[in-house]
């Protein structure tokens, strides 16, 4: 009698931890978007009230930190509706996926050389990454809005590439940036790549 009861009480917990698995696989989707997006609210919320508070005169750092992570500022795409925190540095704490990531930390905006930005496209609903910017054409407007000045670049050309092209992240002796993204959702083999010059700056009051 002892060994059903105990049977009895194993198998109960056995199906309670199958349930509890299950669980935790069907609502882990929804709770990584959850995480992600209030990390989205901070970096972005973060850095809007930094740049409201514009520079500090005592300070030449050129990244604004919202909570640890380093931001080259805020892109803003007024055609697609889009301003995106830039986070500094490809892929740091696995951040593609959740705002845009600037690929060589040793160019910054308006520096001569390849200002290069990649972010996924998933074709979500919400405007966090890059999957609109195939609706830019040739001379629209993107700007990134630093702590110290507002840089404006103009587009000049759209490529397909593959992700074995990596002279498109080459740097020349103009003042350039690129926006790369996949060309379709969960296909990372091909690359789409907004290229644009620079053409103005202004200081931020």
């Amino acid at each position: 009698m002892f060994s059903t009861y105990k049977t009895v009480i194993m198998t109960r917990i056995i199906s309670l931890l199958l349930l509890t698995i299950s669980l935790i696989i069907l609502l882990f989707p929804t709770i990584t978007f959850i995480i992600k997006n209030n990390t989205r609210l901070r970096l972005y919320n973060g850095l809007k009230e930094q740049l409201a508070k514009g520079r500090n005169e005592d300070s030449d750092a050129v990244e604004v930190t919202v909570d640890s992570f380093k931001l080259d500022g805020m892109l803003i795409i007024d055609k697609l509706n889009l301003e995106m925190p830039i986070i500094c540095g490809y892929d740091i704490k696995n951040t593609y996926d959740i705002y845009p990531n600037s690929i060589n930390v040793e160019v910054k905006p308006g520096d001569i050389g390849n200002y290069s930005i990649n972010s996924i496209n998933s074709h979500e609903k919400c405007n966090t990454d890059f999957s609109k910017i195939n609706k830019l054409k040739k001379g629209d407007i993107v700007k990134v809005k630093t702590i110290h000045r507002i840089f404006t670049y103009e587009v000049y050309d759209i490529l397909q590439v593959t992700k074995m092209d990596t002279w498109i992240l080459e740097n020349h002796d103009v003042k350039e940036m690129i926006l790369i993204t996949s060309v379709a959702p969960k296909n990372d083999d091909d690359k789409l790549v907004v290229m644009s010059r620079f053409l103005s700056d202004e200081v931020v009051n």
